[in-house]
């Protein structure tokens, strides 16, 4: 596990220490700048030696069986993308949750976001042959990458399995908390 701080001003760091001070498994990185979400992801694609690469951001969380689920799958494709479960935390909307199911906007990889990260896993390979995050875009930069995977031929393979739990928080960065509502379809349901 590689965490990446990109100079958190909270006690992010000192809590990735402490877990890596336990675990040698573990690798934390501090960006000397904050550079941003492609940047640090970047970082970590740099140091990966795992055959499959997934994400976490830092508010975010993973089902224990994700992985499992993810390498047993390895030899199907290229690009993983599992459903995964939505909490609101946002004032007025608290504690609404549904499940959001990419496999529903699979024919739009092109044109939209179909997952945050937390849904989506790929071989290492994909970017070691076609580059990493675009480091330009403050916004969006897993998109670009999963549309560059897809305009270069990665299969990609919609799971039923549940990859974990996304936070929809006040003070999210993240683009697809302000559109979430109008993504859900007949595919996400509410639980």
């Amino acid at each position: 596990m590689l965490i990446v701080d990109d100079v958190s001003t909270d006690s992010t760091l000192s809590l990735a220490e402490a877990h890596a001070a336990r675990d040698p498994r573990v690798r934390v990185l501090r960006m000397p700048l904050n550079s941003g979400c492609g940047a640090a992801r970047n970082r970590a694609l740099e140091l990966a030696s795992g055959e499959i690469i997934a994400y976490l951001d830092a508010d975010d969380e993973f089902y224990p069986d994700h992985f499992r689920q993810i390498h047993s799958r390895r030899t199907d494709g290229d690009v993983f993308v599992c459903r995964y479960d939505v909490v609101d935390e946002r004032p007025g909307d608290e504690g609404r949750r549904w499940v959001f199911d990419p496999s529903t906007m699979a024919t739009e990889v092109m044109r939209r976001n179909m997952s945050v990260p937390l849904g989506v896993a790929h071989l290492r390979a994909l970017t070691e042959k076609l580059g990493a995050f675009d480091e330009s875009v403050a916004l969006g930069e897993d998109t670009k990458l999963w549309q560059k995977f897809a305009a270069n031929g990665a299969r990609f393979i919609f799971l039923s399995a549940r990859s974990g739990l996304y936070h929809i928080r006040p003070n999210s960065q993240s683009r697809m908390t302000r559109v979430y509502d109008s993504l859900r379809q007949p595919g996400q349901t509410a639980e």
